[in-house]
């Protein structure tokens, strides 16, 4: 499962993420590379955790939380910090699965916490593009379910959300800079069929709001999250 989520950032905000990009520095995006995954398949730069990064990282999350479509489709339990990382020309990251954990590594070596402390389930990973694709040539997210492909490249301030376990890969970018946050989250719902119906009962019950039929189907959509939900 995956979709696209539009306009996550308004105009106001790409330009502002822009300004903070130039002021930022950017390391070896290696240094995050968890488990056993394989450091010659990742060649790309991270965002160095400083003031720029603080303040980017900050109009991000609350642009990601005034989201109705993040909020309704996922149903966020909790999500990390993102990655900002880059892709300068010449660069890409081979096929792969993100771990199923995150929390356990950082730019600065291993997280503090002991015993999966500040540990999250990764049920849903997420791409929001901060470059408009007329400045750079390749870097499309390929994703490959059921070994069909699709590759997404969006403009800057929308989203692709898909499943965790998805193999995926970053082509390589043959011009210019490509710039992303990375999300993930663990869902209330870990199920992705259910989350989906739960998000169409909603898109329904939003139709109906001023009708009888509405606010029921939105007291059956709030009991069918309270049977489903991990707290």
């Amino acid at each position: 499962m995956w979709f696209a989520v539009s306009n996550v950032l308004d105009r106001e905000r790409i330009d502002r993420a822009a300004e903070l990009l130039r002021l930022a520095k950017f390391v070896d995006g290696r240094a995050t590379i968890t488990g056993s995954a394989d450091p010659h398949a990742k060649n790309n730069l991270e965002m160095e955790v400083s003031e720029p990064y603080l303040k980017l990282v900050d109009m991000l999350d609350r642009a990601v939380d005034a989201s109705h479509e993040i909020g309704g489709r996922l149903l966020p339990r909790a999500r990390t910090t993102p990655i900002i990382n880059r892709y300068d020309t010449g660069m890409s990251f081979a096929e792969h699965v993100d771990g199923p954990i995150q929390g356990g590594q950082t730019q600065f070596g291993r997280a503090p916490g002991r015993f999966g402390q500040n540990f999250l389930r990764t049920d849903f990973s997420m791409t929001l593009f901060l470059t408009d694709p007329q400045h750079y040539d390749g870097g499309e997210l390929e994703l490959r379910e059921d070994e069909q492909v699709q590759l997404v490249k969006l403009p800057a301030g929308s989203a692709v959300c898909y499943q965790t376990g998805t193999r995926h890969s970053v082509r390589p970018v043959t011009r210019g800079s490509r710039v992303c946050a990375v999300y993930w989250f663990q869902s209330l719902v870990q199920d992705a069929r259910l989350l989906r119906a739960i998000w169409e009962l909603d898109c329904v019950a939003r139709r109906l709001r001023q009708t009888a039929d509405g606010s029921e189907l939105q007291t059956i959509k709030a009991n069918f999250i309270r049977c489903l939900a991990q707290v």
